[in-house]
């Protein structure tokens, strides 16, 4: 399932086992919190998002942060949409693992 539109259906206790499980995967209280908000924000204005953000354009540091503690191989000059995907993949993959 789309890591973005699980977030849209999600209630509390979802937001819950989510934001735990993005704790656990980077060990770092900030990065989790900073995954939430980028998923929020990416929730909030899918259709808005291409408009806004070239998604062929180079991954953000945030990105970069998270896939380093996620220790997730990547080259330097990622693009966005490829962070976005290495990112939902190793999150569904640690859920996959908890099931």
């Amino acid at each position: 399932m789309n890591f973005i539109r699980r977030m849209i259906d999600m209630n509390v206790k979802e937001y819950v086992e989510v934001f735990t499980e993005a704790l656990n995967l980077t060990n770092s209280k900030e990065v989790a919190i900073a995954v939430m908000q980028e998923c929020g924000k990416d929730s909030r204005t899918p259709d808005r998002l291409p408009k806004q953000l070239p998604m062929d354009s180079q991954a953000t540091d945030k990105q970069k942060t998270l896939l380093k503690k996620m220790k997730v191989k990547f080259p330097e000059n990622i693009s966005k949409t490829d962070a976005s995907k290495l990112i939902e993949e190793r999150l569904k993959n640690a859920k996959t693992k908890e099931d």
